[in-house]
């Protein structure tokens, strides 16, 4: 039977992989965003902000710093469980700070570049302009407060 330690094996045994190629692939996609940022042999009307590579890059960079980071962080409580420190639940109970930033900030911001990308894409091959990226925003947003009224109502607190 796979048990919860034998999770807990697995997981930090693939720990140091996924810090190692996610720090790699952090590492040569922010090198390849600054180089694609400071590049001079563009033309005159050229805009940064309109190329669709470069948004790409950025995301992926953004996408594997959070992953860096989010592995990085949760290898701590876990190698605390691990070994039954008696610090582990100090260590996991923090752990919900580090994944706003890491996990929800970071993953929305690498998204959104995404989608940038792909919008500019497609403006670039059809020539249609579309940017749904406030109201998405907007919209996710919304759906975000409903669910915490929605899980506010259950436990009663409102």
């Amino acid at each position: 039977m796979f048990t919860q330690k034998h999770a807990e094996t697995l997981s930090l045994f693939l720990t140091a992989p996924a810090l190692i190629t996610s720090g790699l692939v952090a590492y040569h996609f922010f090198t390849a965003a600054i180089a694609e940022a400071t590049r001079r042999d563009r033309p005159d009307d050229y805009r940064l902000r309109d190329d669709y590579r470069f948004w790409m890059i950025v995301g992926v960079t953004v996408s594997f710093v959070s992953k860096f980071a989010d592995n990085g962080y949760w290898a701590v409580p876990w190698s605390l469980s691990y070994v039954e420190h008696p610090d582990f639940l100090r260590w996991f109970n923090l752990g919900v700070y580090f994944n706003v930033v890491d996990r929800q900030l970071f993953g929305v911001t690498a998204a959104m570049c995404h989608l940038k990308s792909i919008y500019l894409m497609r403006a670039k091959k059809t020539g249609i302009k579309t940017n749904p990226m406030r109201w998405l925003l907007v919209w996710s947003t919304c759906v975000g407060l409903v669910y915490v009224y929605f899980l506010n109502s259950i436990r009663g607190a409102w």
